[in-house]
């Protein structure tokens, strides 16, 4: 079964398991692509209706679009570069 992204559900989840289910099945970045439309509903689903012709040249640029346009809809989680690159200063407390 595909998932699905409404515009409202956590996105890096669901690409993650778009992308794993497509791959899975065979398919490489062209076919993530071709075939997110028939993933997408709702809001996500209009707003890859309104993407002009022609104007999406890969799935990294399609992702990077989807990303950038419903990040908003998200709260900002935390990632391991994030957790990665805090470091405690000299004489800062741990609290």
């Amino acid at each position: 079964m595909i998932p699905t992204f409404d515009g409202q559900s956590d996105l890096r989840k669901f690409l993650m398991s778009f992308k794993a289910t497509v791959i899975s099945g065979g398919g490489d970045e062209t076919t993530l692509a071709k075939f997110l439309v028939m993933a997408v509903k709702g809001p996500a689903q209009q707003w890859y209706s309104s993407l002009k012709a022609k104007s999406i040249h890969s799935w990294d640029q399609l992702k990077a679009n989807l990303l950038v346009d419903f990040q908003g809809f998200q709260p900002a989680g935390h990632i391991d570069i994030d957790l990665f690159n805090c470091k405690q200063q000299i004489k800062e407390p741990l609290s």
